[in-house]
């Protein structure tokens, strides 16, 4: 019995991932990979480690029960070897991207470890002396989820690790893209800090001169950048991306 299921868990999680399988094969290029799901693990991450990045075709409609097997039963297992789990998501089509002639759904896994030594130890878990009642139920886990799975690529990577949550930019913001009103108070607010020296209502009036030579665009791409560009100091030292702001400043500061 236990020999079977080290064959088994040998052909399934070590045989392809010892390998080191070249680069993953890239998704469809108008694809998206949607976060259905993180699986945080027991503990902060605190290194960068290396990250195995694995992307399976499985069987149409398999997704929920792969999840299913790897929340409950593989994870776990591999949690006690010190591997954490980051993500595990189901690929959804992008607007206007057909998938409907698949008869295969596509799952991506991050898993983050320590090192590559610490990534090949997970390859045997029994010579951890995990060889216990939570691997059997793993091996059978792993080959019922192995049964779904029609193919399998993989590669390590490491780098860095983000931990900020995403946020759409709102139109009214610190960089506005639509509300003129908006514009000239930011502007006036950066004005004011970047040109102590001007007199009271320096900075409305160069605001308001300002947007006038820009143009109300709808889209206040060159409202956003102006105020960029005084926020970085670009009036001092004008370049060839910045010549319209150095000149619209020339002309609209007040002398």
């Amino acid at each position: 019995m236990r020999n079977g299921l080290k064959g088994a868990i040998l052909a399934i999680a070590g045989a392809g991932a010892l390998a080191l399988a070249g680069p993953a094969a890239a998704p469809a290029a108008a694809a998206e990979v949607a976060s259905h799901v993180t699986f945080p693990g027991p503990a902060p991450l605190t290194t960068p480690g290396v990250f195995s990045l694995r992307t399976f075709k499985v069987k149409k409609g398999a997704f929920e029960e792969t999840l299913r097997l790897s929340q409950q039963y593989i994870w776990p297992f591999y949690e006690k070897l010190g591997a954490r789990n980051v993500a595990y998501w189901l690929e959804v089509p992008a607007p206007g991207q057909d998938v409907s002639d698949r008869d295969y759904d596509v799952v991506h896994m991050i898993t983050h470890y320590e090192s590559v030594a610490h990534w090949q130890m997970t390859r045997t878990p029994w010579a951890a002396g995990e060889d216990d009642e939570s691997f059997v139920r793993m091996a059978n886990a792993m080959t019922r989820r192995y049964e779904l799975t029609l193919s399998e690529t993989h590669v390590l990577a490491t780098g860095y690790l983000a931990g900020s949550a995403p946020s759409e930019l709102p139109a009214s913001s610190d960089f506005p893209l639509t509300d003129l009103g908006t514009y000239v108070k930011v502007c006036s607010q950066v004005a004011n800090k970047a040109f102590p020296d001007w007199k009271a209502g320096g900075a409305d009036t160069y605001c308001q001169c300002a947007l006038e030579r820009m143009g109300k665009d709808p889209a206040g791409w060159s409202r956003a950048y102006h105020i960029a560009w005084m926020r970085s100091g670009a009036f001092a030292k004008p370049d060839i991306t910045s010549q319209t702001m150095a000149d619209n400043h020339a002309a609209c500061a007040p002398k």
